[in-house]
């Protein structure tokens, strides 16, 4: 009977740090809204009418959240959010309305001009891809504002000198684990010089 007693006691003591722990990580996070799920397929050319590529994450309720701003064979598109980059992909997350934010992808705290994001896919980092089958490809993954976030880059076309064309995959997921920021002034200080 006296186990009975003690393994009741145990369960009810386990169960309530459970409930108390997740309510402590409830308190600290900050809840984002939930998006509206989704995958954004592009084929990029190094021609004007294929190197560039946007689209929008809304809310649950259809309200537009943020905007995906993918960029291959960067030439001037004259943007109100314009940007430079080095690489030969760059993709861009940003709110689309309140604050400015040149990118919430980012993976550094203090950014340098060249942008530190995972987002960002130089040549370098394309090149194995040249001529490998379709099944091979990079995935760089992101939590941030209760979303993961994958871009995937596999059919890399080019030779040595240059990639010429790719295909990504952006998908957006809501999660409950990306709630916290990874550097908390990562979403309003701007990047260094």
């Amino acid at each position: 009977m006296r186990a009975i007693l003690r393994l009741r006691v145990s369960c009810g003591l386990l169960l309530l740090v459970s409930l108390m722990s997740g309510a402590c990580i409830h308190s600290q996070r900050r809840d984002w809204p939930l998006i509206k799920e989704s995958s954004i397929r592009q084929h990029f050319t190094a021609n004007r009418t294929n190197e560039q590529a946007k689209a929008v994450i809304y809310d649950q309720a259809g309200k537009p959240r943020y905007c995906l701003d993918a960029r291959f064979c960067w030439r001037d598109f004259d943007d109100e959010r314009d940007y430079d980059f080095s690489g030969t992909l760059d993709c861009r997350l940003y709110p689309v309305a309140g604050e400015f934010c040149p990118t919430l992808l980012w993976n550094t705290q203090n950014p340098t001009r060249d942008w530190q994001t995972y987002g960002r896919f130089t040549s370098e980092d394309l090149s194995g891809l040249v001529g490998a089958d379709t099944s091979r490809s990079i995935i760089q993954r992101c939590r941030v504002r209760g979303m993961i976030i994958d871009i995937e880059v596999f059919n890399v076309k080019g030779d040595s000198e240059r990639i010429r064309s790719l295909d990504m995959i952006f998908t957006a997921k809501n999660s409950p684990v990306a709630n916290e920021r990874l550097y908390p002034n990562h979403e309003t200080a701007a990047p260094k010089e």
